[in-house]
């Protein structure tokens, strides 16, 4: 059972990537300020303490994206999976470049969306697995994407002085996508690529649920481990993407973002409680509060 073994230490490895892989790799500043040649010794001091596990968000606010693809094992059909794969991390990452271009009173159009996040999005292959469904021969190829919002700032801050920069942006874009259709064409071009083509489109379709529940575990964790009371919805998207559902009580008092696993409570616009489900109250004639039994609620994080 590869895939599924495998999924676990994806899941385990994509947790763990804003801090061990893309951690910034300046050193940290020193905690007691350096003494003068003059002054007395001192005795030396304890270790630093490590920093704990509840401030892994703090590295740069990172956003982590998770994609993955199936195609026929060749060499064109993993060079299909992993450009395939790096057009929907861009897709998944448009919306939050959108949002930061509003902020900043910049327009863009919607193919420039995707194309800037690509341009930004720091990649790396989570893993390549050849495997067999239905008799074929397939390779499955997983990426996670990293996208840092000061770097995102930064570079639109550059773009709206330089046209140039959004330009080329678009181009490196468009002849990504040209690629993936030059390869989807030639897979085309005979009956057994046809038969492995189709599939290896039904392989992934199964592959895409798991993506999926991989995503939601990613997008939960992020939540228990970096959201604090009182924050805004913006703060909690800027931190962990879009949700993947939004409901709200009657009043408009409490709105509710969903992270999976997790949700993510707003009263009058700020957080005011994380559950792991929602309860309907009759009083309250919803089920988008924060009232209800303790075993649904989660901290949060200090």
């Amino acid at each position: 059972m590869p895939v599924k073994s495998s999924l676990c230490a994806l899941v385990l490895l994509a947790v763990l990537l804003p801090v061990t892989v893309w951690s910034d790799d300046s050193p940290a500043p020193s905690a007691t300020p350096s003494s003068s040649p003059s002054a007395t010794p001192e005795a030396p001091t304890a270790p630093a303490v490590q920093t704990p596990t509840s401030d892994r968000h703090l590295v740069d606010h990172n956003v982590l994206l998770t994609a993955s693809s199936i195609c026929p094992d060749s060499e064109d059909g993993k060079t299909l999976c992993q450009l395939r794969v790096r057009l929907d991390l861009a897709m998944k990452a448009a919306p939050l470049v959108s949002k930061q271009a509003k902020q900043q009173n910049m327009t863009l159009t919607a193919e420039q969306l995707p194309a800037i996040a690509d341009a930004i999005l720091l990649r790396q292959v989570l893993s390549e697995e050849h495997i067999v469904k239905s008799g074929t021969k397939m390779v499955a190829v997983t990426m996670a994407g990293r996208l840092s919002p000061d770097k995102l700032k930064s570079m639109l801050n550059v773009a709206q002085k330089n046209a140039q920069l959004i330009a080329a942006a678009k181009s490196q874009y468009d002849r990504v996508q040209a690629q993936v259709a030059q390869l989807k064409q030639k897979a085309l071009s005979s009956e057994d690529s046809v038969r492995d083509t189709v599939r290896a489109r039904m392989a992934e379709a199964q592959e895409q649920k798991k993506e999926m529940l991989m995503d939601m575990l990613v997008a939960s964790n992020v939540i228990a481990e970096g959201v604090t009371q009182g924050m805004s919805p913006d703060d909690v998207q800027a931190l962990a993407g879009a949700p993947r559902s939004v409901t709200s009580d009657p009043s408009g008092e409490f709105l509710c973002f969903n992270y999976g696993r997790a949700w993510v409570v707003f009263e009058n616009g700020a957080a005011a409680c994380l559950r792991k489900r929602l309860e309907y109250k009759r009083n309250y004639g919803s089920n988008c509060h924060c009232a209800g039994s303790m075993q649904s609620f989660i901290d949060f994080a200090q």
